[in-house]
């Protein structure tokens, strides 16, 4: 791609001019300097207070600035190959503010002198212009899985560097920049969206300001890996000279967390239109180290149990995941209350007594509109398919409801387990389980073709198997009516 498309015929007709901020910046991309940034587009998410990080990006650049003739040909290349350092710092305030500076350092800065305007621009390395970028955040809704943020910045370049050697603006610019993000588990989506405000416009160049727009998405491929996609995009206002007026590249590569606070970044990006200081190719590589850092964008989960400490009721202590009120961030180590731990209840749903293992003393069955209503629970003897004798009573009320209930025709007596230990073992315990209560119904008198045993092993459950207490509730027996 060939950037710094306008025709011999505009070049003939500019006006001379013997100002001396003549020149511009040809270096396109800039660094994200938040410590949630991408590449180059910002990220609504600031650092808890007193958060900081430091960067460090390296990006050759071939040709980002080239003149060409109406009839393609290239008449000469004011920015023939661009190495650039940029160094970037940000400091979190009050968990809704975040201070960034950021400063570029052309390495190589090469190109054919450029006569305009009475006067000689010459690409040579030096300091950029220093940016000051302080961000907002505005908008915070959600979970740590799935949430959306809104934030507002305000980049500011200083004119630092030197407009004649394509490496500084001439004067202040000022970028308004509205960030939006959404977040779906490994997926990010979002948008930058601003207008950059120059105070020195080169009168005898296709340069003013410009609307910027930064779309980017985030995969993550692993927990330590994420692609990332860019475009760098702007349209100048008040130019319309073939093509320069509206820069764009697209730019793709990896972010890799090497530990909890370093990022590695390493891509690349192809111009798409022949925009000034968009090159043929870029190549990107640098690396972010964090401090503090807006984990899970600012949705702070401090005991690791997905759910943000805003919405935690203990935040500090994980919920345990038993299916029994997992939404509120708080663990509930008796959900029945009747003083024995869910870890070494084997009925955690039901209150019981220690002499029962947790489960009911008393027990009862009932049929009711085409279902089997069992208060109480078939135990076995550890890892084996031996009823234990505490059940005995349970299933003699069940084999009762049976008999009382002629119109139910066949029933299909269902295993599960839990998913400790080999899931073949599991599959056959089950089976072999579900086959235990089927003898031991047909013993009291229920016909066998009545019942159907069938082992799910631990494919079916019931509960999170994340906890002692969700466990013991997988590890159970069900009894389906499916035939009347």
């Amino acid at each position: 791609m060939t950037r710094l498309c306008w025709v011999a015929v505009v070049l003939c007709s500019l006006a001379t001019s013997a100002r001396a901020d003549n020149g511009l910046d040809a270096e396109r991309f800039v660094p994200a300097i938040g410590a949630e940034g991408g590449f180059h587009q910002e990220h609504p998410a600031v650092p808890f207070h007193l958060g900081w990080s430091l960067g460090l990006f390296l990006n050759f650049a071939d040709d980002p600035v080239v003149e060409k003739a109406d009839n393609g040909d290239v008449l000469s290349r004011p920015v023939d190959t661009a190495l650039t350092m940029d160094l970037t710092a940000s400091l979190g305030l009050f968990g809704w503010m975040e201070l960034g500076i950021g400063l570029p350092v052309h390495l190589i800065y090469d190109g054919d002198p450029y006569a305009t305007g009475g006067t000689t621009l010459d690409a040579s390395g030096g300091v950029g212009d220093l940016r000051f970028v302080p961000k907002f955040a505005l908008l915070r809704r959600g979970s740590v899985d799935n949430h959306v943020l809104l934030g507002f910045a305000i980049p500011v370049s200083l004119p630092t560097g030197d407009d004649e050697a394509w490496r500084g603006a001439g004067g202040v610019t000022v970028e308004p920049r509205l960030m939006l993000a959404y977040h779906a588990g490994r997926l990010g989506l979002g948008m930058n969206l601003g207008y950059r405000w120059r105070a020195e416009d080169p009168p005898t160049l296709p340069w003013g300001d410009e609307i910027t727009l930064g779309p980017w998405l985030k995969l993550g491929l692993t927990d330590a890996l994420a692609l990332r996609v860019e475009a760098i995009a702007g349209k100048q206002v008040g130019t319309d000279v073939d093509g320069a007026d509206f820069p764009m590249e697209a730019l793709g590569g990896l972010e890799i967390a090497a530990g909890e606070n370093l990022l590695l970044y390493a891509g690349g990006s192809l111009g798409i239109t022949d925009g000034i200081g968009d090159p043929n190719v870029r190549i990107i590589g640098g690396l972010r180290f964090r401090h503090n850092h807006p984990q899970d964008q600012g949705f702070r989960d401090s005991d690791g149990d997905r759910i943000a400490d805003k919405d935690d009721a203990a935040p500090y202590e994980p919920e345990d995941e038993d299916g029994y009120q997992d939404d509120d961030g708080a663990p509930e180590p008796d959900n029945d209350g009747d003083g024995i731990r869910d870890e070494d209840d084997e009925c955690p749903e039901l209150s019981g007594d220690k002499a029962h293992d947790g489960c009911p003393a008393k027990t009862f069955v009932k049929i009711v509109e085409g279902k089997i209503y069992i208060f109480g629970k078939v135990q076995f003897r550890s890892g084996s398919a031996e009823i234990d004798a505490r059940s005995e009573p349970l299933l003699d009320q069940i084999a009762e409801a049976l008999e009382a209930n002629p119109q139910v025709k066949h029933v299909r007596v269902e295993g599960h387990t839990d998913n400790v230990g080999d899931p073949g073992f599991n599959m056959r315990l089950s089976q072999q389980r579900a086959e235990s209560v089927k003898k031991a119904l047909e013993k009291r008198g229920v016909a066998g073709d009545r019942l159907e045993p069938k082992g799910y092993g631990e494919t079916h459950p019931i509960a999170p198997n994340k906890s002692g207490g969700g466990r013991r509730q997988n590890r159970r027996v069900e009894f389906i009516i499916v035939g009347r």
